[in-house]
């Protein structure tokens, strides 16, 4: 109920207000700070206490759990399990070097994540996106790089924070579930949902989506249960109908995606390949970011209908002098002229910053395959006593707290979910 009243209370009096004309309501309620996360755990620990699987021996132990603050805002989603195997562990409370350092060096990771790469992509989406949401005119390339670089924006910010909070549990002895499995790398949007935001998928998967049957009661229930829970899931990341349509197309991604393994579909060989599948899982992802982060749902329908052409693809202004003038009649036409620019008020430089962070997502090592090793080895050092480890890091993590003082930092996307 509390969950219900912050965060839908406004959605619910806006769609009233829409409906009907008047708004008669006098307040405006603010939203808590990460509720929906820790009510999540809430509802977890209280479930599987009802399922007679938990039970906290104490008060202590109890306030131990919901106190545990690395995570509380934006994630992961912790199970009061997972922590008290680990209160009761018999090293816990006793100082540790290696998760120290692994904690800091997590954790130098995250910010560095937020700081160096979320919180720069920022400056190229929000001002396509706010063009757009205000009905302005953009580009075709400006809409490819406001949505491509919100795509990569929300991955390292959200990323980022779980890695903060892993590395802070580090720091106080404590292993927190990993929230991100490199999913930009994932080929079908099945494969999508099991890497990223894990500790949701889990959630919605336990607690919603096995209780409403799962994929016990046939092909059809199946998929019906499917949409639902990302309607709801939709829906749980924020009070809008952009959210709820949001999570609608990954219910029929979903839909899609089961039926196209269950059946097969023509061309199967081609879809099937890796390069193909990962391509179009990766524009289904993007485009429904799109939704995720208009402000509007015209604004994004404006940046999704220029992505496709619908301001027709200018030609960079860049390239126009290299162009014979006896070619200009075949390759321009003279209405367009004074149009030619390469993509609004953003320049070549912001496509390679793009390139470069998308090829580093699928070609380098993610610091949840540093988490992992660390988890398995319990040596941190093997990673750290590595010189250009070190010093990339240690580079990284000063170039961030720089760039916070400056003020340069903007907040975590998550925080109001």
């Amino acid at each position: 109920m509390l969950l219900a009243y912050f965060k839908y209370f406004n959605f619910f009096v806006e769609n009233v207000t829409a409906l009907f004309g008047n708004n008669n309501f006098l307040i405006t309620v603010a939203l808590p700070l990460g509720i929906s996360f820790f009510t999540f755990q809430q509802i977890a620990y209280l479930v599987e206490g009802y399922r007679g699987k938990i039970r906290a021996e104490s008060l202590l132990e109890y306030a131990l759990f919901v106190s545990f603050f690395p995570q509380l805002i934006a994630g992961p989603i912790v199970l009061y399990e997972d922590l008290r195997k680990q209160y009761r562990g018999r090293r816990f409370g006793i100082f540790d070097l290696n998760m120290l350092v692994g904690g800091i060096s997590i954790f130098a990771i995250g910010l560095s994540k937020k700081i160096l790469i979320a919180d720069q992509l920022s400056s190229v989406s929000d001002r396509v996106f706010a063009r757009a949401d205000a009905g302005l005119t953009i580009q075709f390339f400006e809409a490819w790089a406001g949505a491509l670089a919100y795509t990569y924006q929300l991955y390292f910010d959200f990323s980022g924070y779980s890695d903060m909070a892993i590395g802070l549990a580090l720091m106080f002895g404590l292993y927190l579930p990993i929230n991100f499995t490199s999913p930009y790398k994932a080929t079908s949007i099945i494969e999508f949902w099991r890497r990223w935001h894990v500790t949701l998928s889990n959630f919605l998967r336990d607690y919603l989506y096995i209780p409403l049957g799962g994929g016990k009661k046939g092909y059809y229930r199946t998929m019906l249960n499917l949409l639902i829970v990302m309607l709801l899931g939709g829906l749980w990341h924020g009070a809008g109908w952009n959210f709820v349509f949001w999570g609608f197309l990954h219910g029929v991604f979903l839909l899609v995606n089961h039926t196209y393994r269950r059946y097969g579909l023509l061309f199967s060989n081609v879809f099937s390949a890796t390069p193909v599948a990962y391509l179009l899982t990766m524009i289904s992802v993007i485009l429904a970011w799109t939704f995720f982060r208009a402000e509007s749902f015209q604004g994004a329908l404006n940046i999704i209908d220029v992505m496709f052409g619908g301001n027709l693809i200018l030609m960079p202004s860049e390239l126009y002098p290299f162009i014979p003038e006896v070619m200009h009649s075949v390759l321009l036409k003279e209405s367009e002229k004074d149009l030619l620019y390469w993509c609004g008020d953003l320049t070549w430089d912001v496509f390679l910053i793009i390139i470069i962070v998308a090829l580093g997502t699928v070609g380098l090592p993610s610091s949840t395959d540093l988490y992992k090793s660390y988890r398995q080895s319990g040596d941190m050092f093997v990673a750290s006593r590595r010189l250009s480890f070190a010093f990339l890091l240690g580079t990284a993590f000063v170039l961030s707290i720089l760039l916070i003082y400056a003020e340069s930092a903007n907040k975590f996307l998550y925080f109001q979910f």
